[in-house]
C-alpha cells in the first residue's frame, strides 16, 4: 500500500475562480510541490479518459456509469493508504470501492449541509437531494479524519451527529493575485462591492435592502454587484455580472461586503485581505475567526440588518486607505503558502 502520499481524490478540473473545493484546491495545492500528495489527473491515461468520456456523455446507453468511480478504479485509488475527499458526493460514488484499511480524510466546504444547499436550487431533483443526504451521513460516518478550518465551523455540520474525536483543524489559505489593475470607478463616491451568489445564505437580500434604505439618507455611496444572477436596476447600483478577475474588483472597491448568514471560511474573504481593501463582514460560524483580528475588518450580525445599515450610514468613509493590518493578517496566517505548510505538517502527523 502507498503510504508516502495522500491521494487528493478530486476527479474534476480545479478552477481558481470557483468557490468550494474546486477553487480551494486550485489556489492552495495545484501549483505547489507535490512530493507528499497526488491528484487523479497525474495518474490516468488521457486516451482512456477520452474513451470513457465518450461513453459517459452517452447516458442513454450507460445509465449506471459514473465518472468518479471510473477514475477511482482506473488509478487504483484503493492502493493509497490516505485518500482525501473534498466533498461528500464524490465519496458516495466511491464508497463501495474503498478498502477497510484505507484512511479516509474528509473536508466539506459548504456553509450548510450540501443537501440543504441543493434544496435552494430549483435545478436539483428530489433524487439528487436524497443522494446528498445519504452522502453526508455516509461520508461523515466512514471518515477516519474530518477536517475543518477551525472550531467555529463545526456547528454547521453538527446535525450529522458524527464522532467529534475525528476532527482535525487545518486553517485555510488562499492565493494573492500579483497583477492588479486599476478600474475607473467614481472617485467622488464610496464604492461598496458585493461579489458572489445572490441568495439568502450569502445574505444578498440584507445587503440590497440595507443599501437602499441608507441611500435615501446619503447619496455618496455606490453598490457594485459582481456575480451571476437576475439583473438589478436601481439608482447607484451597478450590476457587473460574472467576472474572471475578482481580485481587480476587490482591489478597486473602497469596501468589500460579505454578509453570509452562515459562514464556512470563504476564499473570497482571504482574497480581499490580500489586496488590503477594508472588509464589512458578517461574523458568524467560520468567520468568527476574523473578529478583532484587524481594524480593517468591520464586523456585524447578519441576523440584525440594522447593524449593517448603521455601518453604511456612519462607519464608512471615502478615500479609505488600504489596510496594512489586513495585508499582514493575510501574509502571516492566510496565504496559500501558509496553508501548504500546515497541510504538510498534517501529513507528517499521519506517519
Amino acid at each position: 500500500m502507498i503510504t508516502d502520499k495522500i491521494l487528493i481524490f478530486f476527479p474534476n478540473k480545479p478552477n481558481i475562480n470557483a468557490g468550494g473545493p474546486s477553487g480551494f484546491i486550485a489556489q492552495n495545492l495545484l501549483d505547489k510541490d507535490k512530493s507528499f500528495y497526488v491528484f487523479p489527473f497525474q495518474l490516468f491515461s488521457e486516451k482512456r479518459l477520452s474513451t470513457f468520456l465518450k461513453m459517459y456523455l452517452n447516458k442513454k446507453s450507460n445509465k449506471n456509469i459514473n465518472f468518479s468511480s471510473f477514475i477511482f478504479k482506473e488509478i487504483k485509488a484503493y492502493n493509497y493508504k490516505y485518500i482525501f475527499f473534498h466533498d461528500c458526493e464524490t465519496f458516495e460514488y466511491c464508497k463501495h470501492l474503498i478498502r477497510p484499511n484505507q484512511t479516509v480524510i474528509l473536508q466539506s466546504h459548504s456553509p450548510e449541509l450540501p443537501s440543504i444547499e441543493a434544496q435552494t436550487s430549483h435545478r436539483n431533483s428530489e433524487e439528487v437531494i436524497n443522494l446528498l443526504k445519504n452522502a453526508e451521513k455516509n461520508s461523515f460516518e466512514r471518515a477516519d479524519i474530518i477536517i475543518f478550518p477551525h472550531k467555529d465551523c463545526v456547528p454547521l455540520y453538527e446535525s450529522l451527529n458524527f464522532d467529534k474525536s475525528k476532527i482535525r483543524y487545518i486553517l485555510s489559505g488562499g492565493k494573492r493575485n500579483e497583477e492588479l489593475r486599476k478600474y475607473p470607478l467614481e472617485k467622488d463616491k464610496i464604492n461598496l462591492l458585493y461579489i458572489g451568489r445572490r441568495n439568502k445564505i450569502k445574505g444578498f437580500d440584507i445587503v440590497l435592502e440595507s443599501f437602499k434604505k441608507v441611500q435615501k439618507k446619503r447619496n455618496d455611496i455606490n453598490l457594485i454587484v459582481v456575480g451571476a444572477g437576475e439583473q438589478i436596476e436601481s439608482d447607484n447600483i451597478f450590476d457587473v455580472g460574472s467576472t474572471n478577475t475578482p481580485h481587480n474588483w476587490y482591489y478597486n472597491a473602497d469596501y468589500v461586503i460579505n454578509a453570509n448568514r452562515q459562514s464556512y471560511f470563504d476564499l473570497s474573504v482571504i482574497e480581499v485581505l490580500s489586496t488590503g481593501t477594508p472588509l464589512i463582514l458578517a461574523n458568524n460560524y467560520g468567520h468568527n475567526y476574523y473578529k478583532d483580528k484587524s481594524s480593517g475588518i468591520i464586523t456585524f450580525d447578519s441576523n440584525n440588518a440594522v447593524e449593517l445599515e448603521d455601518i453604511f450610514l456612519n462607519k464608512i468613509i471615502k478615500n479609505q486607505s488600504k489596510s496594512i493590518e489586513n495585508i499582514n493578517l493575510y501574509n502571516e496566517e492566510l496565504s496559500d503558502f501558509k496553508y501548504y505548510e500546515r497541510f504538510k505538517l498534517f501529513f507528517e502527523s499521519l506517519k
